[in-house]
Parts: C-alpha cells; sequence; structure tokens
C-alpha cells in the first residue's frame, strides 16, 4: 500500500497528466496505478476536504471512486469545477445522469463511465436471490437455526417468468442467465429495437 505524504504528490516521470482523486483511493489502489502509469501526477481529494488551488488548476484527470459519495460529495464536485484543464472525467458507476456530469460535458470535458463492468456480478447476484426467493430460503434458514428441518415447498426458475427493467451490459447478461435457465424473459426499455432476443416491452408497458 502506497500512503502519500501530501494532497499533491508531484511529478513522477512526466506525463503530462494529473489525476484528481481521494486519499482513500489512492490508499488502495496507488501501487496498481503507478505501475499502469508510472509518470503521473496526483492530487489528492484528502481528509481535510481542500485541494489547494495551484493544485487543481492542473488536474488533467479526474476519478470518481465510491467513497466520494455521499459525504465527500461536495468537496469533490467544487474540485471538478476549479479544474480549468480537466480533459477527462470517469466515474465509477454506470449512471452519469446528474447534474454536474452535462456542466462538465458542456465544458468540453470527456465524461465516461463503467458500465458493464459489474454486469456479471449484478446478474449472479439477481439469480442468487432468485434462487433464494424461488426456494424461500430466509424460512428454511429460520428453521435450520431452530433446529426444526421443516419441509418448504419450493418451485425450480425453469418456465417462470421474468422482467428484465433495462437492456443495457447488466440486463444483457441477466437475460442470457435467463434463457439459460429456460426461464421466460421479458425485456422492458426505453424503445423496442426489434433484434432482443427475447419479447421486449417499453416502459409505459411495465405495469402490464
Amino acid at each position: 500500500m502506497e500512503a502519500p505524504p501530501t494532497s499533491n504528490l508531484g511529478p513522477s516521470g512526466g506525463t503530462g497528466h494529473v489525476l484528481f482523486c481521494t486519499d482513500t483511493f489512492f490508499a488502495e489502489q496507488g501501487a496498481q496505478l503507478r505501475r499502469i502509469a508510472p509518470g503521473i501526477d496526483i492530487v489528492l481529494l484528502d481528509a481535510s476536504n481542500i485541494v489547494p488551488v495551484p493544485d487543481i488548476e492542473r488536474t488533467t484527470i479526474a476519478f470518481m471512486s465510491k467513497d466520494i459519495w455521499p459525504d465527500r460529495a461536495l468537496p469533490f464536485v467544487a474540485g471538478l469545477n476549479s479544474a480549468t484543464n480537466l480533459e477527462w472525467f470517469h466515474v465509477m458507476s454506470a449512471g452519469i445522469d446528474g447534474p454536474i456530469f452535462k456542466a462538465l460535458a458542456e465544458r468540453g470535458v470527456r465524461v465516461t463511465r463503467s458500465a458493464g463492468a459489474s454486469a456479471n456480478a449484478i446478474a449472479e447476484t439477481v439469480f442468487m436471490f432468485l434462487h433464494a426467493l424461488s426456494r424461500h430460503l430466509r424460512a428454511s434458514l429460520d428453521t435450520y437455526a431452530a433446529r426444526s428441518f421443516e419441509y418448504h415447498r419450493w418451485s425450480e426458475l425453469e418456465n417462470r417468468r421474468v422482467a428484465v427493467l433495462g437492456y443495457g451490459p447488466t440486463g444483457q447478461r441477466v437475460v442470457q442467465l435467463a434463457l439459460a435457465y429456460d426461464m421466460c424473459p421479458t425485456i422492458v426499455r426505453r424503445q423496442v429495437r426489434g433484434d432482443e432476443p427475447c419479447p421486449a416491452r417499453t416502459l409505459d408497458e411495465l405495469v402490464d
């Protein structure tokens, strides 16, 4: 683990790029970051939540890690607003619907997101819960904890209907798994394109 002593870590080979991120993220990933981009400068949002103006003005790249939300969001966004040389902003989540993302894009900043990075993990979690629901896992665990091994009637996922809300990378993976389970998925999305691998309906039909 690499522990930075100051907010601005200074040049380390001179790539010309300066990354703005949190001290928490750098403590966890700093060593790997240095291996990938050994010459990048680092400007940190530390526990003081204050970044010197000369440092933030040099920033060309910013990364919004999961530890920023919600407690550190305001000082981080303040830093972004002061980063007059910012060229690229990447966020760890899939959604970029907030006002800050639009404001940065209007400034000419390239805004990217992590859509699909967790698609398989989330899809597997979906099926973990589907199995738990279909097999009444909570009731089973309660009876097991009470050393009362009662029989619980459960059903298989095969031939069950499932609505998949959204058809981005995560939704696509959920549908793939649902079809592998011989389930009957219906995709619910903003616009039906006609090339979906199963029935698809628009969001205004979700209640149906």
